[in-house]
Formats: structure tokens, C-alpha cells, sequence
């Protein structure tokens, strides 16, 4: 592997790492507030009859992602 490309995935596992605690500082918050939140990542809402699955189980669920909130 180039050099170029061990930079350019060190910079995606950092700006990764920045995406998620900033997710979860907001996660968090909202919680605080009294909302309930539901994660549904991009990649899921490619297609409307997957979204849809998506959103009615998780909201059925009421799985709010834990892990977010630590």
C-alpha cells in the first residue's frame, strides 16, 4: 500500500472517530432533553420500501442505541 493511501485511510478513521463522538455528544443531548432517538444510518435510506422496514422496526423497538449515550 502507497504511502498516499495509509494517509488517506488514517484521515477517514479520524474523521470517523470525530463523526461518531460528535453523533453521540448529540445523542446524548437530546436524550437529556427528553427526546428519544433513533439512528438510521445514509446507507439505509437508499431505497424506500428498506427505509420504511427500517424506521417501523427500530420505532417499534424503541431502539434509542445505547452506545450513544455513554
Amino acid at each position: 500500500m502507497s504511502e498516499g493511501n495509509r494517509t488517506f485511510i488514517a484521515f477517514l478513521g479520524e474523521e470517523i472517530c470525530r463523526d461518531v463522538r460528535r453523533d453521540r455528544r448529540t445523542v446524548k443531548l437530546l436524550h437529556e432533553l427528553g427526546w428519544k432517538v433513533v439512528v438510521i444510518w445514509e446507507c439505509e435510506t437508499k431505497k424506500e420500501a428498506s427505509l420504511r422496514k427500517v424506521v417501523t422496526s427500530r420505532i417499534a423497538k424503541r431502539k434509542i442505541f445505547p452506545n450513544y449515550l455513554k
